[in-house]
């Protein structure tokens, strides 16, 4: 069902996230919409803990996100009438009208958390919100803040507003708001936070996928959190990593590097090892199975100084392995996207 089944990719896209303020109008999207990330930073409060950014329009139009498209879209077959009502109701194809995604997070405990994302693409206002309007029968409020229109579906407890025909601002009442205040008030940002906006100068130009998360500033919940919820034993490890940044370039392949900083490097050894250790145990696993060792052996765990570094290369052929493999590496169906 198109409520049930694309409404949760709409606002998995929409609703975990921000807004921004209309003193500070965003550049306008070319055919392409690729935009400099540094303008939409600047709208993330400097508390912010977690930045991810994703070109998708970029790695759209890459020989390894054609692969990946062409997965998800086989993946999902069954979904493809209910989005196509979606797409003719809102005039919106999530596939190839959403081009670039910023999130941000203030991490904290429980309800202190909150979060929001600034979105690029091609939107209708009104035809999405009709749409809303008419899937979600009497449950959608509409309000306003700093002269933006703001809606929110009751109990969802995220809300929406359009800053123009391609941007949406999306995410959490009291986050929506500390954006919308802090940017008309030209208020500190991301990247006036000495941590984050180091992690960030770490991550080369270029990649079209990034993301930063200063782990050092949580609570001890989190670190409680982790080890409640952690399959494996020695969870010890991650809960002392201070930060963690990974970055992925797409192009022919996607070449994906993973680090996570520690206050010593014994403590990013210490993971490594273990790392390096569940690697070969699953070898053991799949010892009959070539091409699945194959792309095991292709992820490479190592430590430089206090930081751990993982990195591995995701081309055509593995993606075509992978769907091959699934069932060898889970025990049932995963799906890539």
């Amino acid at each position: 069902m198109i409520k049930t089944v694309v409404m949760p990719i709409l606002f998995a896209l929409f609703i975990q996230t921000s807004a921004c303020s209309n003193e500070h109008p965003p550049e306008q999207p070319g055919a392409t919409a690729t935009r400099s990330t540094k303008n939409y930073l600047t709208f993330l409060p400097a508390e912010t803990n977690l930045v991810f950014y994703a070109n998708l329009d970029e790695i759209r139009q890459t020989p390894i996100g054609a692969a990946l498209r062409t997965e998800f879209d086989a993946t999902h077959a069954d979904e493809e009438d209910d989005y196509l009502d979606f797409v003719a109701g809102t005039g919106l194809d999530i596939k190839e009208d959403v081009y670039e995604i910023w999130l941000g997070l203030i991490a904290g405990e429980g309800d202190e958390s909150a979060g929001g994302a600034i979105i690029k693409g091609k939107f209708d206002e009104d035809r999405i919100v009709n749409y809303m309007k008419n899937e979600h029968q009497g449950e959608v409020e509409e309000t306003s803040y700093r002269g933006h229109k703001i809606y929110m579906i009751e109990e969802r407890e995220k809300q929406v507003t359009f800053l123009d025909a391609h941007t949406v601002m999306i995410g959490d009442k009291i986050w929506m708001q500390a954006v919308l205040d802090q940017s008309g008030n030209q208020g500190k940002n991301v990247l006036d936070n000495p941590i984050m906006s180091e992690l960030m100068a770490g991550i080369s130009d270029g990649n079209q996928m990034w993301g930063a998360f200063n782990m050092d500033e949580l609570s001890d919940k989190w670190a409680g959190d982790v080890r409640k919820n952690s399959p494996f034993k020695g969870t010890e490890s991650i809960e002392n990593m201070k930060s963690f940044v990974f970055y992925s370039h797409f192009g022919d392949k996607a070449d994906v590097f993973l680090k996570g900083n520690f206050a010593t490097a014994d403590e990013a050894k210490t993971l490594a090892e273990m790392l390096i250790g569940f690697k070969a145990m699953a070898k053991l696993m799949i010892s009959n199975d070539r091409d699945a060792i194959d792309m095991l052996n292709d992820i490479e765990i190592g430590t430089d100084g206090t930081t751990l570094e993982i990195s591995t290369s995701i081309d055509k052929e593995f993606v075509q392995k992978f769907k091959e493999k699934r069932k060898t590496f889970s025990g049932g169906p995963v799906k890539l996207l």
